[in-house]
């Protein structure tokens, strides 16, 4: 009975694993602090500023504005632009990841133990934390600030993410083992004590909550796909500016990279 468990434990981190879509999507680093409050737009290292663009588009260069040619002008208007577009992207992905870990959570849990069980509970009330924090860490009215030197995903999620919702789950599974184990011998009653039909049920309870969450993972596969294509062009943008402005020709703080079909 006991090597049940871990298909269970497994089964539940499965119906999680859409939140990982978010970050595992893209690869994108940093090297240099960014901020954006009000659509105003900074770029800095530990010692002093790199550039600002303003809300109205002007480069900031040293407490100065770098007077620009059109054409120059239109580059730092796109690379402005696509930064101010795709934080709302960004939320709304990692926001929608977290409600499909939620659902995920809950239909594997409560299809087991039964509304209101203390594995559910715990996991949704740390996911709901986590949601809130990004909801609140991706506000560009209040203002986001991202550090220099890391994965963007993980200086979003907090780099004790996954420990954070390991614990969580090693928790109220080992708080719940006893009503983990009724549900198990509840099971296999329901089975006439023959394994194979016990797997059989298994397998299908896990094609259940599969099928029930698949569609709303493949929107969200989409929608991350779509903007890791919008953070590889920003990417180009910002190298169009490198050549194009001779004061930003060694400043380069943006590396993209996407990994879920070939590198972009």
């Amino acid at each position: 009975m006991m090597k049940t468990l871990p298909t269970i434990v497994a089964l539940a981190l499965a119906s999680a694993a859409p939140l990982a879509l978010a970050d595992n999507n893209c690869d994108v680093n940093l090297d240099a602090n960014f901020s954006l409050k009000n659509n105003h737009i900074v770029f800095s290292n530990d010692h002093h500023e790199l550039y600002q663009i303003s809300d109205d588009n002007e480069l900031i260069i040293d407490s100065k504005v770098v007077d620009l040619s059109s054409s120059q002008r239109a580059t730092v208007d796109a690379f402005a632009t696509g930064i101010r577009d795709s934080v709302p992207q960004v939320r709304t992905v990692a926001i929608e990841g977290v409600n499909i870990a939620i659902e995920g959570v809950n239909l594997a849990f409560n299809g087991l133990l039964g509304e209101g069980n203390d594995v559910s509970e715990e996991l949704t009330y740390e996911l709901t934390e986590i949601r809130e924090q990004l909801a609140r860490k991706l506000d560009s009215e209040t203002g986001i600030y991202i550090g220099s030197n890391e994965e963007v995903a993980e200086d979003i999620l907090g780099e004790d993410f996954e420990q954070r919702f390991e614990q969580v789950l090693e928790s109220a599974i080992e708080k719940s083992m006893g009503s983990l184990l009724m549900a198990v011998g509840r099971e296999m009653m329901f089975s006439g004590g023959d394994m194979e039909a016990f797997e059989t049920r298994m397998e299908d309870f896990g094609q259940n909550i599969e099928s029930q969450m698949e569609a709303r993972a493949e929107t969200l596969e989409q929608a991350a796909d779509e903007l890791c294509q919008a953070l590889v062009t920003i990417d180009e943008l910002e190298d169009d500016m490198q050549d194009a402005i001779p004061q930003l020709k060694d400043i380069d703080v943006l590396h993209i990279h996407g990994h879920r079909h070939n590198d972009i």
